[in-house]
C-alpha cells in the first residue's frame, strides 16, 4: 500500500509556518540566540533556539505551538476532521511543564497565591497527552488519538505509528508530528549532563562541544494514495517506510560502535523497498555531541559503505527540538527533494575524522534525490529512521509483516524480582496478541 504526505504545517525558532521555517534554514538562518523565555541561575548555555510572536491564549505554550502546525497541516492537505475521518498521533517529551515550573515557583514565592481556578487550569496541561487533549478539542474530532514519548526519537516514532495504522488498515489519514516546549528541568538536565554548548552548537565539527535546546511543532498529513488520488489531493512526497528500534546500552549515552542505528537505517530501508545506492541525501539527528556524532557517523557509514550520500544535521539552525525534532527533520528532507537543494551543516568548519561521512560542503543546487532519509536517536537507547520519495514515486511491495517476541520481562516490586515471559505477534490489524 501506498502512503503519502498531503499537508505539513511548522512552528520552528526559524517561522511561524512551514514555508517561511523551510526558506530561512535553506538560507542558511539560525534560531539560535540568547535565551529569552526564562532565567535559570548557573545555567551552562544562556543560548536557546526559541520561538518567537507566538500568540498567547489557553492552554500551555506546547499547546499553542501544536495546535498552530496542526492546523496549517491540516488546511495544506485540505482536511477537515470533521469531515474526512482522520486520527492523530502526537510525539512529545514536555507538554505543559514550563507552566507548571511556573506554578511551583509562583507557589513558592511570598506573594499571594495563585487563584484556585488559575492553578487547576495549568494544571491540567501538565501530563504529555494534554497536548493531544487540545488538538482534539481545537481542531478535532479525531478518530483515534494517542501520545507517543522515547525521546528524541518521538516525533519520528509518531510518523511511523501513523504509516503503520494506515498499512494495518486502521486509519485512512493520520496527522503526525511532534512538539516541545522549552522548560527550566530541560535546560537544567541537559546542562547537568555536561552536554549544553555555550556557543551555538557546530555538528560533526572536530570542535564542537555539546548541543543547543529548541523548541519547536511540526505536524504531517499521511495518507492512502488512493484515497488522496480521489479527493485531488497534492501529494508533497511518498512515506516509503521508516523503523523504530533500541538497545539498552546506557541511559543517556548511544552505544558508541554504531551497530544499534545501524540496524535501524537498514531495517528502514528494507522496509522501504530500497537499496542504499538509492538514497541521496541524510537529515540525520547530528546534535553536535562527541558521543552521538560519532556513533551516528559510524552507523551510516556501515549502512551506506563506499556509496556517497550527502548528510548533514539541520540542529545548528533549529537547536535540538526534542521530541519535534524527527517531525521538523523530516519536513526538512522533504523539502530537499521539493527544492532539489540540500541544507548544509550551520557551524561545520572542519569535520571530525571520527565523522566520517560524506558532508554536505554548501547550498548549492544538486540533482533532485529521488529518495531521502531522517534519523533520530534518543536518551534510552531509542532510534528512528524514516524514508522518503517523491511525490509521484512508484508504490514498493509490501515487506511482510514480522512477528514480535518478547522473551523476557523484569519487574522491580516490594522489593522482591518479578520475571515472566511471553510471545506477541502484530498480525495486519496493528494488535498484539499474548
Amino acid at each position: 500500500m501506498k502512503v503519502v504526505v498531503t499537508g505539513q504545517g511548522a512552528v520552528t525558532p526559524l517561522g511561524l509556518d512551514a514555508p517561511s521555517t523551510l526558506d530561512a534554514l535553506f538560507a542558511g538562518a539560525s534560531g539560535i540566540r540568547e535565551r529569552r523565555g526564562f532565567a535559570l541561575a548557573g545555567a551552562r548555555s544562556l543560548l536557546a533556539a526559541e520561538v518567537e510572536g507566538l500568540e498567547g491564549g489557553a492552554g500551555s505554550r506546547a499547546d499553542r505551538m501544536a495546535i498552530r502546525a496542526a492546523r496549517e497541516a491540516l488546511a495544506d492537505a485540505g482536511i477537515v476532521p470533521a469531515n474526512l475521518p482522520t486520527a492523530l498521533v502526537v510525539g512529545g517529551t514536555t507538554a505543559g511543564m514550563y507552566e507548571t515550573e511556573t506554578l511551583l515557583v509562583e507557589l513558592a514565592s511570598e506573594v499571594d497565591v495563585v487563584a484556585l481556578p488559575e492553578v487547576v487550569e495549568r494544571l491540567r496541561t501538565h501530563p504529555l497527552s494534554a497536548t493531544a487533549d487540545a488538538l482534539h478539542e481545537a481542531l478535532g474530532p479525531f478518530q483515534t488519538t494517542r501520545t507517543v514519548c522515547c525521546a528524541c526519537t518521538s516525533g519520528a516514532a509518531a510518523i511511523a505509528l501513523g504509516e503503520a495504522w494506515i498499512r494495518a488498515g486502521r486509519a485512512e489519514r493520520v496527522l503526525v508530528g511532534g512538539v516541545d516546549a522549552l522548560c527550566r528541568l530541560t535546560v537544567a538536565g541537559f546542562g547537568a549532563l555536561g552536554v549544553l554548548d555555550p556557543a551555538p552548537c557546530r555538528p560533526f565539527d572536530r570542535t564542537r562541544a555539546g548541543l543547543s535546546l529548541g523548541e519547536a511543532a511540526a505536524f504531517l498529513v499521511l495518507e492512502r494514495a488512493d484515497t488522496a488520488r480521489a479527493r485531488g489531493a497534492r501529494v508533497r512526497a511518498t512515506l516509503l517506510g521508516s523503523a523504530l528500534g533500541g538497545e539498552a546500552h546506557h541511559i543517556t549515552n548511544p552505544e558508541p560502535t554504531g551497530a544499534a542505528a545501524t540496524r535501524i537505517v537498514r531495517a528502514s530501508l528494507e522496509a522501504a523497498g530500497c537499496a542504499p545506492g538509492e538514497v541521496g541525501y541524510v537529515n540525520a539527528h547530528g546534535t553536535g555531541t562527541p558521543h552521538n556524532d560519532g556513533a551516528e557517523s559510524r552507523a551510516l557509514r556501515a549502512v551506506f559503505g563506499d556509496v556517497r550520500v550527502l548528510v548533514s544535521s539541520s540542529k545548528g539552525q533549529l537547536g535540538h527540538t526534542l521530541g519535534a525534532a524527527g517531525a521538523i527533520e523530516g519536513l526538512v528532507a522533504m523539502a530537499a527533494i521539493e527544492r532539489g537543494v540540500l541544507p548544509r551543516t550551520a557551524g561545520l568548519a572542519e569535520a571530525d575524522p571520527a565523522c566520517d561521512v560524506d558532508h554536505v560542503a554548501g547550498g548549492e543546487a544538486i540533482a533532485r534525490p529521488a529518495v531521502v532519509l531522517s534519523t533520530s536517536f534518543g536518551f534510552g537507547g531509542t532510534g528512528g529512521a524514516v524514508v522518503f520519495g517523491e511525490g509521484d514515486a512508484p508504490a514498493r511491495p509490501d515487506v511482510p509483516t514480522r512477528a514480535l517476541v518478547v522473551t523476557g520481562l523484569s519487574a522491580l516490586a516490594g522489593g522482591a524480582i518479578l520475571g515472566v515471559a511471553q510471545a506477541a505477534r502484530l498480525d495486519g490489524s496493528g494488535e498484539a496478541f499474548a
